[in-house]
């Protein structure tokens, strides 16, 4: 069995931040919960990519430095240790890159590294209530039922030729070294969802595995 669970919408600083609970003088490392668990698989959000005809941009980072309404959850747990299934990920990120520290919060590698995978989670076009109310969302909270939509017609697709489901999905994902996914290598997650709430902390985008988008 997997539980999915949304990377969070406020980068790596996260959403006490914007809500004005944390002054950005005090910017440090807040792990969204369930994403930080590693009991759970968690879906970060990007950008771009996504164009049926003309232009087709490049897919990156969602974040609100560059025009998407959200940044897109990223990090690590600060109370679990980083599954075995993980370790390599996190020590291949750690040799191409490492974030500033903050004096007020700090991130540790040897913990759980979040998100695992990444979805588009720009301008999703909703329906709301079951009727003809349409609106535009954007969000972590949209990009992981869409991930959570595809691995379960990937299991429907399974048990129609007498093949057993998924299941558990992170130690596929990490012995798979991300083969079956678009490797995300640019932007970050300095911000909140507030353009105007930016850290001069977090993480970069890197080839390979990321605590950005997976």
């Amino acid at each position: 069995v997997t539980l999915i669970a949304a990377s969070g919408d406020d980068g790596a600083p996260g959403f006490l931040y914007r809500y004005g609970y944390i002054s950005l003088s005090q910017c440090g490392y807040f792990a969204m919960f369930p994403a930080s668990s590693p009991y759970v698989t968690a879906v970060g959000g990007t950008i771009g990519g996504m164009e049926t005809s003309g232009t087709v941009t490049t897919e990156v980072v969602n974040s609100v430095s560059i025009g998407g309404t959200i940044t897109s959850g990223g990090g690590f747990s600060g109370l679990m240790s980083a599954p075995s299934y993980q370790t390599a990920a996190i020590n291949s990120y750690k040799s191409k890159y490492t974030a500033k520290q903050s004096s007020y919060l700090s991130y540790s590698y040897s913990n759980r590294g979040y998100p695992d995978v990444s979805m588009t989670s720009n301008n999703y076009l909703t329906i709301i209530d079951n009727s003809s109310y349409f609106v535009i969302l954007s969000g972590t909270s949209a990009s992981a039922p869409v991930f959570a939509a595809m691995v379960s017609l990937v299991n429907a697709d399974r048990l129609q030729l007498s093949q057993p489901v998924l299941g558990w999905l992170n130690p596929s994902i990490y012995s798979n070294n991300g083969g079956f996914a678009r490797d995300i290598t640019s932007g970050n997650n300095d911000c909140t969802a507030d353009p105007s709430l930016c850290c001069s902390i977090g993480f970069k985008a890197t080839s390979g595995w990321d605590p950005v988008t997976g």
